[in-house]
This record gives C-alpha cells, structure tokens and sequence, in this order.
C-alpha cells in the first residue's frame, strides 16, 4: 500500500510535465487522455495552472467569513446521508443566533463559546439521528467539541445517568450531583 502511494506522489509531477508536453506539441485534450491514459478533468486541471489557488482561496474566504453556516452546513448534511432522504430541514444562521443568541453557551458545561471560531463549539443532535431525531434547529444545540464528544449519541437521560455513576464511582456523593444535574 505504501509503495502505490510513493508511485502516485512520485507520478503527479511527472504526469503534468508530460502533460504540458503533449499540448505544447499541439495535443488536444483527448489526445492526450488516449495517449497517458489518464482523465479529462486530470489534464484540466494541470493546463489551468491558477485552478487550484483559485479554488482554494476560495474555500479559504467561504471557511472564514461563514463559519457559523459552515458548521450549519455541516449539521445540515447529516440528514442528506440518510438513505433515500434529502435535506427537507433547513435553518439560516439568522435563525440560529435568534434562538441562541450572539454568544451562546455549551448546554452541558454552560462555557460561552465564540460563534466566529470553528475551533470552540459542535452543533449537536440533542437527540441522536441514530435515535430518530432530525436536522431540525429544535433538535440542534449548542456544545463545546469535548462535550460532544462526551455525550456522543446518548440522550440527555442516559448522558446524566452515567455521570452519576461515575460520580458515585468516583465517591463523589450521589445526592449533591443529583440536585445539580436536576435528577430525582
């Protein structure tokens, strides 16, 4: 497996210059297909030489003026991998920030994160997708990355149930966390 990948690596560089070679000497893109055996959109893509910057500069502006609908984005696309199913969901970041405000907390930690810093918050299902819930911004909320990451597809009753478990594990006192987390 590695050896394919050091060929491809060592490939690409040897590709386009045969690529540029080949136009040229007066190749048309078929031409050149036929004769490399390799795609259209490959020859293209070298014969454009500003392509890739263009591209990626691009993707560079998008990520950094939208971030909030970059993560929407995100949260969004998870139900359009359902079988069968296409986005039918939908919420602008207007939307988002009406019901979670400029400055929204992690709803499990309570920690204020930064809506223009990707880094700093995850768009969690409240309940998992795995669990029937949708893409829907009642189901959304607002969760600092280790948080997430904690809950993972749980519910907000089981996420609770094992705190308190560890924390009586932990010998910890199961009457304080209980008051705290609103458990009876």
């Amino acid at each position: 497996m590695e050896k394919a990948n050091d060929s491809s690596k060592q490939r690409k560089p040897f590709l386009k210059a045969q690529i540029l070679s080949l136009r040229e000497k007066g190749y048309s893109y078929n031409k050149i297909a036929k004769e490399l055996g390799c795609a259209m959109s490959t020859i293209s893509y070298h014969l454009s030489g500003t392509t890739k910057k263009i591209s990626l500069n691009r993707r560079k502006l998008h990520r950094k003026k939208n971030v909030l609908l970059t993560k929407i984005e995100a949260f969004l696309y998870r139900e359009h991998r359902k079988k069968f199913s296409s986005i039918t969901v939908k919420f602008t970041p207007d939307e988002f920030i009406e019901k979670f405000g400029k400055n929204p907390k992690c709803y499990l930690t309570g920690v204020e994160v930064d809506l223009n810093d990707k880094t700093t918050y995850s768009l969690d299902h409240i309940i998992a997708m795995s669990k029937g819930g949708n893409c829907s911004l009642d189901n959304c909320g607002v969760l600092t990355p280790e948080a997430n990451q904690l809950k993972g597809s749980l519910s907000l009753g089981e996420f609770k149930k094992y705190i308190i478990i560890i924390y009586e594990h932990l010998g910890l006192g199961k009457q304080r966390l209980d008051k705290r987390v609103g458990v009876r």
